[in-house]
């Protein structure tokens, strides 16, 4: 297979463009008993960056390559129901959520054939928490790993974390284990499969940005869980062309979108949906840029919240299929408090009272960092622009047109503003990312009350950290240092050939494992 990755760390899934080939559009051939065989054949907008689960993205799309082929300590199952995985079993140790046990599954082999021991699974989990290109393992922070016995491995933590369960999940890929072949020969890990999930990468049936081929791995321990003989995901530059291979039946299934759902469902497609992430604005007072003094001020970022019509965005330009937020949490999820929702209800007079009273009566100019390859995010930004711009608040937009120029202008500092967009995660993740100082983040959080509940939190469990999280994010709610607008959907379609699509708003993306033939 033509090689050649690269990493882009972005806050959702870009659109890459690929052409489609004739050796990937089989359809799906049931067995005699119609429960197992033939070729599932997917539709993807989005190529993987890597196929190196230590650095492989997990945003919607990409999120399919590495679960088919790396088995995780920990599944994530529907109504992110933590289900065994390579482990049978984990639990905490002790008080403070800082040591974490797992016991793994026996007699379980990688592809390659040697055994997934504790030794091997202790050597995967140190290379990717060291691996300083791995998206995910910054927010574990100082972890070491030992075997604690023959089938038992111990992870302590240096800071309290109480969602090891999900950072060790099939969502995350941390948890994904490579054998000793793979992590000896480190730069095969992103074109070669070296994991002991329930497929192996066909690289010579692959071709690079095209299409991927997966087969069965012989050596997998629960054969039952092997429904295809045959798995190609296939890579199409939009939404409209994977439609078009379903509607013919060279796919049986795809991403999809709003703007083609009614035409999927004319078709007489399968169309599954669920709320997936929200998008906004993040606000900060240190870039290196002038338009940042005055967000400085409380009274400032709480006049932009007012200014934005959230409910007409939602209703305009997402057809109804997402939700008015003002905070970071999905409505319906434990991290949203319905009891906040109404705060910065649509008041654009109000916002204009609140800027005067800062000392910004006609408004003021200021820049934006937009990711244009983002549609949902890109065009959300423009609207709450026109929004601000009717209270006095003019933004210059600048447009990244890939992640990895949205990564190095996010990094740069020279932005008070930037469009975001992010899929639901647990409190404890996006806390770091939003409320707690973090060392080189510009956007992070500097308030020390709202830093001391995260923490307290962190530490706690049951009612009592539901309450600090609570107070948490009222207090980053008046803060108003991000400006939530709406949340939006994600988008599959099958053909009547394909069953087992679970997705919901705990879970929204979906795994290629639990399909099989209808």
């Amino acid at each position: 297979m033509n090689t050649g990755f690269s990493r882009t760390t972005i806050l959702l899934a870009g659109v890459l463009c690929a052409v489609l080939t004739a050796t990937a559009c089989g359809g799906t051939a049931d067995s005699p008993n119609g429960k197992s065989g033939g070729t599932l054949n997917v539709v993807s907008l989005t190529p993987p960056s890597t196929f190196n689960p230590a650095r492989a993205g997990i945003t919607v799309g990409e999120n399919w390559y590495t679960p088919l082929a790396y088995d995780s300590l920990i599944h994530r199952g529907p109504n992110s129901k933590y289900e065994p995985g390579l482990a049978t079993s984990w639990k905490y140790v002790g008080k403070g959520n800082r040591e974490f046990r797992l016991t793994l599954r026996p007699g379980v082999k990688f592809a390659d054939g040697t055994p997934v021991t504790t030794a091997a699974v202790v050597n995967s989990l140190k290379y990717t928490f060291a691996d300083p290109n791995s998206p995910q393992a910054p927010s574990l922070g100082k972890v070491s790993v030992e075997a604690t016995g023959d089938r038992t491995v111990t992870l302590k933590l240096a800071r309290a974390n109480p969602e090891m369960p999900y950072q060790l999940s099939s969502t995350t890929h941390l948890g994904s284990v490579i054998s000793a072949r793979g992590l000896a020969n480190k730069k095969a890990l992103g074109h070669r499969t070296f994991g002991a999930g329930p497929y192996v990468l066909d690289e010579k049936a692959s071709v690079s940005g095209d299409h991927y081929t997966y087969t069965p791995n012989r050596n997998y321990y629960n054969k039952s869980a092997i429904r295809y003989d045959k798995i190609v995901i296939k890579v199409v530059s939009s939404t409209n062309a994977a439609l078009s291979l379903l509607k013919t039946g060279a796919a049986d299934v795809a991403q999809g979108d709003v703007n083609t759902m009614q035409s999927a469902k004319s078709a007489n497609l399968k169309v599954y949906s669920a709320l997936v992430a929200e998008t906004g604005i993040q606000l900060t007072g240190r870039a290196k840029n002038a338009g940042s003094k005055p967000l400085r001020s409380k009274l400032v970022r709480q006049a932009l919240n007012y200014a934005v019509d959230r409910k007409a965005i939602a209703e305009g330009l997402l057809h109804g299929t997402g939700k008015p937020v003002n905070q970071i949490g999905t409505p319906g999820t434990p991290d949203y408090l319905e009891s906040e929702a109404h705060r910065y209800a649509y008041d654009p007079d109000k916002a204009k009272s609140l800027l005067a009273k800062a000392g910004y009566p006609n408004g003021f100019s200021v820049t934006m960092l937009s990711f244009t390859a983002n549609p949902p995010a890109s065009d959300v930004a423009q609207a709450v622009i026109s929004d601000w711009a009717k209270v006095g608040v003019k933004v210059r937009v600048v447009n990244a047109s890939d992640g990895a120029m949205y990564s190095r202008e996010y990094l740069s500092g020279g932005h008070p503003m930037v469009s975001y967009g992010y899929g639901y995660i647990p409190f404890f993740l996006y806390a770091k990312n939003f409320y707690v100082p973090t060392p080189g983040l510009l956007y992070g959080g500097d308030d020390p009350e709202l830093a001391a509940l995260v923490r307290q939190g962190d530490a706690a469990t049951g009612a009592e950290q539901r309450s600090l999280y609570d107070q948490a994010t009222r207090r980053a709610i008046d803060l108003a240092w991000l400006v939530p607008v709406t949340s939006f959907s994600v988008f599959y379609y099958t053909s009547p050939k394909v069953k087992g699509v679970k997705i919901d708003l705990n879970r929204p993306l979906l795994d290629l494992t639990e399909l099989s033939p209808a």
